[in-house]
């Protein structure tokens, strides 16, 4: 079993690595290959309202610091996000009250942390974990922004926009009159259903403009108090023996 030491959370800086800017497409080569014109033009049209494309593009990697309120439980608890966008590299603080947790995943293993002791994370979890970060809103954007001949974007019955990658949907949208995704779904592991997030709030963080308040159908509140994005990956380790 492993051990892993459980810092503030200014003593968790990662250590961070250039990397080359995304070169994209002009706006008129834009998803160039998707002969849904309409559906391309409403996901250039959010991208714009978003910051642009040049910066989520750019988006290499994204920490988050959160508060959680459920319906389940009698107290709010706090997170911390650190993950590369775009790939399986996810780190996930957690706190409520006296007790901490911490998972960790890179591709395809992942590691549980629970008051400092480490084990393999189960497979039921870890599966429900990258499904989760296959689909995550960030990483969908960003593979929107960057427009690779495997991206397709249509319009559905519902008018969501619907991103797909090789084929496989990443996620649906549902946007305002000024083309903000307000509603994201998310397709689960055998994507035979969508499940409902509502963004109620948002704000400009670093040129790119996001959700502040997260809303899932289990009727849960997740407030964001630090957005912060960068333009380089960081290194994400899996726990070491002490």
């Amino acid at each position: 079993m492993h051990k892993l030491a459980v810092f503030p959370a200014l003593l968790f800086a990662l250590a961070a690595f250039a990397t080359p800017p995304a070169t994209l497409p002009s706006a008129n080569a834009f998803l160039a290959h998707v002969e849904d014109r309409t559906a391309v033009a409403r996901a250039a049209a959010m991208l714009e309202a978003m910051g642009g494309r040049e910066g989520w593009a750019n988006l290499e990697s994204l920490y988050i610091a959160a508060t959680h309120t459920e319906p389940q439980l009698d107290a709010p608890y706090q997170s911390e996000i650190w993950r590369n966008v775009g790939r399986p590299e996810v780190r996930i603080l957690q706190q409520r009250g006296d007790l901490v947790s911490e998972r960790v995943i890179i591709g395809e293993q992942g590691w549980s942390t629970r008051n400092g002791e480490t084990e393999p994370m189960g497979a039921e979890m870890l599966a429900a974990l990258l499904n989760w970060d296959r689909h995550v809103f960030y990483g969908t954007i960003k593979a929107l922004a960057l427009g690779g001949r495997d991206i397709r974007v249509s319009i559905d019955a519902e008018d969501r926009l619907r991103v797909y990658r090789s084929g496989a949907l990443l996620g649906a949208m549902t946007l305002s009159d000024d083309n903000i995704p307000v509603v994201y779904h998310t397709p689960s592991a055998d994507g035979g259903e969508l499940y409902r997030t509502d963004y109620t709030e948002w704000a400009m963080s670093g040129g790119l403009y996001h959700p502040v308040v997260s809303e899932p159908a289990n009727g849960a509140v997740y407030r964001s108090t630090e957005w912060r994005p960068s333009a380089q990956a960081i290194a994400i380790e899996a726990p070491g023996d002490e």
